[in-house]
């Protein structure tokens, strides 16, 4: 075989060799970058929309435990209630409270009170909305026809009889209003006898109404269930089916755990591979948000067709180099042997700076394509990954990374850092009463705020209404100057539109020798919470 020959098949070797490397490679950067990024995507997006139910969850309890302690500041003595007069004025300050509380919310189906003593079980006071839920309406005991502890309308009842404690009950149908309804009731003790039980009804239509409209990628959907046999919504199984869990007992064990934590659990559905993640309301219930794979990793299937398209293209524009070869070529050659290296190591800046017309460089062109499109590539899903889409700062994600930086940095005994936090004001408002649309432009307004005002350190997007910026550079020997502007500035009123106005709650923590990174965080996010009670305090005197 001829030199010309073995140096050809030299070179051949080493482009294959390269391609298939860098190929490899990049394939797996692909796959672990983006089944990252969707993990990531799908638990923040589960946790987020967990908060809003527990919130729904919280208000009914707070109902029942602020009527629960007005109650028990009228009687003192358990034989009090033998007296008509006193439970008269304990009902009708329990449903005074109760209207004030829940009276404008159309999600209460009916607030409850019953005695426990047996002689006056069937007094109390049975309250429901009517059908254009406009207003409550009593409902007297003594015409619902109560059958004991197997009488499903009274379940609430007797199941807090015999516990004695707080008890949320799973969703079931309150036959007085013909509605499914989850309920939350309290047992009421003096002097350690059992009083009565006080319980409200939320609307599980309701419930599950926000759990319909979570959306889910492109196919995605959330379903509510105990996470054990019974499932109370799925847009494909009726109420109270576990037949949907049959379908991938291998996540049983993983699903006695509160949440998914950090990962995604694989299952087999309908002929299709899913991946789902899931939270543990307060109740008790499992949010469970589920997805096909294919849907999932979309982006990330189409990065490596791109990918293959472009090593397709290269093996070909390689395979059709003219076949000779001269003494000239040979530290061409080297260089890419060497930069091959590089890239593989991960050095996506690297180039081959040699530079001719004819087949060598054209060789060295596309090596250096295949180098600029990989760092295209990779940089484009590192900034899905880091970067949050609404605001265009840095995300949780990336936030994560900068502690761990700073945490080396403090170990090293070389760090010099604040921690500003930052929380929005009337986000829920303003998403309540002028759309989502208008809270994301009070978010972004926010953002651009704190970006103009710390312009020298990175700024972080770590929830729905909160940032955080490490302070760095020129804004940390400024920090108390920046930290009062940004106070002067959030506390002025300019009667302008909600979403455009920046009214914020701020706090700041600054690192000192033998402190933790989260020691600094905590200072901050209690001085964040003094100014956010502050700014409740100023807006009440406001207001009156």
């Amino acid at each position: 075989m001829s030199i010309r020959n073995k140096m050809l098949l030299l070179i051949i070797t080493v482009l294959l060799f390269v391609e298939v490397g860098l190929g490899g490679i990049a394939f797996y950067e692909i796959q672990r970058l983006s089944e990252g990024y969707v993990c990531r995507t799908m638990n923040l997006l589960c946790e987020r929309n967990a908060y809003y139910l527990d919130q729904k969850l919280e208000r009914t309890r707070s109902a029942v435990r602020s009527v629960k302690t007005i109650a028990e500041q009228i009687v003192e003595n358990p034989n009090e209630i033998e007296n008509e007069n006193v439970r008269n004025k304990l009902q009708y300050e329990m449903v005074n409270t109760f209207n004030k509380i829940i009276g404008d919310s159309d999600t209460i189906r009916s607030y409850y009170f019953r005695y426990a003593r047996a002689n006056i079980k069937n007094e109390g006071f049975y309250h429901t909305r009517d059908s254009l839920r406009k207003s409550f309406s009593n409902v007297s005991y003594r015409t619902m026809n109560d059958e004991g502890e197997n009488d499903e309308q009274f379940q609430w009842y007797y199941q807090t009889l015999s516990m004695k404690n707080d008890t949320w009950i799973e969703p079931h149908k309150n036959i007085v209003v013909n509605k499914q309804v989850i309920s939350y009731t309290s047992p009421f003790f003096v002097e350690g006898e059992m009083i009565g039980v006080v319980g409200v009804d939320l609307d599980f239509n309701d419930f599950i109404h926000s759990v319909r409209n979570i959306q889910v990628y492109d196919k995605g959907y959330a379903f509510l269930s105990d996470g054990k046999e019974k499932m109370y919504w799925h847009y494909l199984y009726p109420y109270g089916t576990n037949y949907h869990f049959k379908m991938y007992d291998t996540l049983k064990k993983d699903l006695t755990t509160s949440t998914s934590q950090d990962r995604m659990l694989h299952y087999r559905f309908n002929d299709a591979d899913h991946a789902l993640v899931f939270v543990t309301l307060s109740n008790g219930m499992k949010l469970f948000l589920a997805d096909e794979t294919e849907d999932l990793f979309k982006d990330r299937n189409l990065s490596i067709k791109s990918l293959i398209v472009i090593c397709t293209i290269i093996a070909i524009v390689f395979s059709i180099v003219p076949f000779w070869i001269e003494r000239r070529y040979v530290k061409p050659i080297e260089e890419i042997i060497k930069s091959s290296h590089k890239l593989a190591e991960g050095d996506y800046d690297v180039r081959i700076k040699y530079k001719s017309k004819d087949e060598m460089g054209s060789l060295a062109e596309s090596f250096n394509m295949t180098a600029k499109q990989l760092k295209i590539y990779f940089n484009r899903l590192e900034n899905r990954v880091y970067r949050d889409e609404l605001t265009g700062v840095k995300n949780h994600a990336a936030y994560s990374e900068k502690k761990n930086e700073l945490e080396i940095k403090i170990k090293e005994d070389n760090a010099e850092f604040g921690i500003v936090l930052v929380d929005m004001n009337n986000l829920k408002i303003i998403n309540d009463n002028y759309g989502h649309y208008r809270g994301d432009e009070a978010i972004k307004n926010t953002c651009h705020f704190i970006c103009e005002l710390y312009d020298h350190s990175p700024v972080y997007r770590i929830g729905g209404d909160e940032f955080v910026v490490i302070i760095e550079n020129s804004d940390y020997r400024n920090r108390d100057e920046l930290f009062k502007k940004a106070r002067e500035k959030a506390s002025i009123r300019y009667s302008l539109e909600p979403w455009i106005e920046v009214s914020i709650a701020s706090g700041m923590g600054i690192y000192k020798k033998g402190d933790t990174f989260l020691n600094v965080f905590a200072r901050a996010d209690f001085e964040m919470y003094r100014n956010k009670q502050e700014n409740k305090k100023r807006m009440r005197e406001d207001f009156f």
